[in-house]
């Protein structure tokens, strides 16, 4: 967390708390690493207004990952929502370094452009183990 290209916020509604929002401001990408609204909260258009403004003041792409998508209802729920805002889903998976001593599961990258400047998989996945993980190449 103290690293200047890591931000946290507290997502509120009329005062009260109702998610959190984790993401890496990387030279190329935002890179979502937590997004979540309390499940009582769902359904009310938070989320998408929280989506709708990192969109709007978005200078380059958002990047973020997901379970695959037929493993829950829950998790095709979750991108059905990132694609209804314009995010792409990768078929292809991947798998992402974790911290500490979780055991690493493999999930799909969701990207949204603004600028319709697309980077590769490969490139994406390599600045994120670089910048956030601090894996070399």
């Amino acid at each position: 967390m103290k690293d200047p290209r890591y931000h946290f916020a507290a997502i509120l509604h009329r005062g009260t708390t109702v998610g959190l929002l984790a993401y890496w401001l990387l030279h190329e990408m935002f890179f979502i690493e937590h997004f979540a609204i309390n499940p009582e909260c769902r359904s009310a258009g938070i989320g998408g207004k929280v989506i709708n403004q990192l969109q709007y003041y978005a200078d380059r792409k958002i990047v973020l990952d997901v379970e695959p998508k037929n493993e829950s209802v829950d998790t095709e729920r979750r991108v059905h929502f990132y694609e209804k805002h314009g995010f792409r889903y990768s078929p292809k998976p991947v798998v992402l370094p974790s911290y500490r001593f979780a055991k690493p599961v493999a999930s799909h990258l969701m990207t949204w452009s603004p600028n319709k400047v697309f980077h590769t998989q490969k490139q994406i996945v390599e600045n994120i183990r670089r910048c956030v993980y601090h894996i070399p190449q």
